[in-house]
């Protein structure tokens, strides 16, 4: 039997995949689940990554056992995209791989299928698209070009069933992030700390955290905000407020025991979110969590008032009175925890990983 499974993974280590991303270092969900993926297929797969947006900022600490190759940006975007595409043309002639996972949520992504011929090109879906518009007409074209370039990729993978609905594609596949387990998961706390984790971006709705910190930091003054986000924050109102109430802003930190371990309740104030990688992850650690009620991502791991909080409608005040509910109620964000925690169970990474191995097998 052991023989046979080393033939079939030798079978396997033929097989090569090629990733193309915008981002692959960092630490942000997207980057941290798909480097967690790699690393779980490296040894049943030939791997190579293009990055084709590498962030100068970013310190490249972790080594990995695949190539990633960075393709350097250029001022101007037309330039830019040309580059883009010359290298790719060139990397693929070269590296002749058997598949390609576009996660690219950009217009070079969608149209990779039109610029590579000759290979199968399958697309992964992390993003909300297209992003919501007041503009009935601009949103209804936007979806519309969308849905025709989405047509050309052979597989279409996303997160969570939601999202697959808004879609039409003949070969769509659900399989949804996951998390490691950890040793140091779930206790009991009576942490002082309200957690924020994201970048500064409009649809991760930073300036209505900063609004509902505002009302409720003079009220509780042994209580802070941590703020954890990729760099440091740049909106006037945190710096206006820092200097008269409790609030920090942690840069860069990957290791999300350091993130959680010491939070009370974990805040997400998004407008958009596809899957909600750090409302998983605080669930995980028992936190208590309180979400606006957006479209996809929340709703499908927050059960309202059962492990969490979901409020409806962008409600800043009503956001602003249940974060006070459970700042003063310690029990409820125990049973909410314990409840939360039990949830995050069920997106075991390793069991998502073999999800990824059995595409890739077949």
């Amino acid at each position: 039997m052991q023989a046979m499974d080393g033939a079939s993974k030798q079978i396997m280590k033929q097989k090569k995949l090629l990733f193309l991303m915008p981002f692959f270092y960092g630490i942000g969900g997207v980057e941290k689940v798909i480097q967690q993926r790699l690393l779980f297929l490296q040894p049943f797969f030939q791997i190579k990554v293009i990055e084709s947006n590498p962030n100068s900022n970013i310190e490249i600490q972790n080594k990995f056992p695949f190539e990633v190759i960075r393709i350097q940006k250029k001022d101007n975007k037309f330039s830019r995209f040309l580059t883009y595409v010359k290298e790719c043309k060139k990397i693929i002639e070269t590296y002749q791989p058997d598949e390609i996972m576009v996660l690219d949520n950009g217009w070079k992504g969608w149209f990779f299928p039109q610029l590579i011929k000759g290979v199968p090109i399958n697309f992964e879906l992390h993003a909300v698209l297209p992003k919501p518009s007041k503009n009935f007409i601009i949103y209804t074209f936007q979806k519309f070009i969308y849905q025709k370039l989405l047509k050309k990729f052979d597989r279409v993978f996303f997160i969570n069933l939601p999202m697959a609905n808004q879609w039409k594609h003949n070969q769509k596949t659900i399989i949804p992030n996951g998390i490691q387990l950890t040793k140091e998961s779930f206790q009991p706390k009576e942490n002082q700390c309200i957690l924020w984790v994201g970048r500064e971006s409009e649809e991760k709705g930073l300036e209505n955290m900063l609004k509902i910190w505002k009302v409720l930091a003079p009220k509780y003054p042994d209580w802070t905000l941590k703020l954890f986000t990729p760099f440091k924050i740049q909106n006037d109102l945190f710096y206006q407020l820092n200097q008269k109430i409790r609030m920090e802003n942690i840069v860069g930190e990957s290791n999300i025991s350091s993130i959680y371990k010491h939070g009370a309740v974990y805040c997400n104030t998004s407008f958009t979110e596809s899957f909600g990688m750090s409302i998983l992850e605080a669930m995980h650690f028992g936190l208590a969590v309180i979400s606006f009620d957006c479209d996809y991502g929340p709703r499908e791991l927050i059960e309202s008032e059962v492990n969490g909080k979901l409020i409806t409608g962008f409600d800043v005040s009503e956001y602003s009175c249940q974060l006070e509910y459970l700042i003063n109620h310690p029990e409820k964000r125990l049973e909410l925890g314990k409840k939360a925690f039990e949830k995050s169970k069920q997106y075991q990474i390793i069991s998502i990983h073999k999800k990824w191995l059995e595409v890739y097998q077949n």
